[in-house]
């Protein structure tokens, strides 16, 4: 015969602790998202800085080693689909009918280029035309890329 009265208690989450747990899981995740985009954010621009210096100092090789001229064109938009470079007359790698082109819109970057004030040809002997200076940006993240004109160096800031 069962007892009317238990004096086992039932095991089970009660009410306000399900509704306590959530609250701090709900809090903990109201600051840790934000922080993650930004970090992100920071990441993506600091990849599309590197590639962008790394390209320009390829620029620069290819100039010195073939003895001829090498321009690289930039496209800025306020939106990442309208931010791109391309080299002029220089096979893309993996699609050697095409110009060699870096779609910035694209994984692992989505930036765009803020400030990029137009063309830049580097003569043969490897030195760029003149100083240039471009701003790619996620978000609130930014990086400067410089080319100086005397030197040739493509530094990040």
């Amino acid at each position: 015969m069962v007892p009317l009265c238990s004096t086992r208690r039932a095991r089970a989450f009660s009410l306000i602790e399900l509704v306590l747990t959530l609250s701090i899981i709900s809090a903990v995740a109201a600051i840790a998202v934000p922080r993650y985009t930004r970090a992100q954010e920071r990441y993506r621009v600091e990849r599309a800085a590197h590639r962008l210096v790394i390209d320009l100092e390829y620029a620069a090789t290819l100039a010195r080693v073939t003895s001829a001229e090498v321009k690289v064109h930039f496209e800025k938009g306020s939106e990442a689909d309208e931010s791109f470079y391309w080299f002029e007359g220089v096979a893309d790698p993996d699609h050697p009918d095409q110009d060699y082109t870096v779609l910035l819109r694209d994984e692992p970057y989505r930036v765009v280029l803020a400030e990029a004030p137009g063309d830049i040809t580097y003569r043969i002997d490897g030195s760029p035309e003149s100083s240039r200076t471009f701003i790619v940006q996620a978000g609130d993240a930014a990086r400067t890329v410089h080319v100086n004109h005397t030197s040739g160096q493509v530094t990040v800031n």
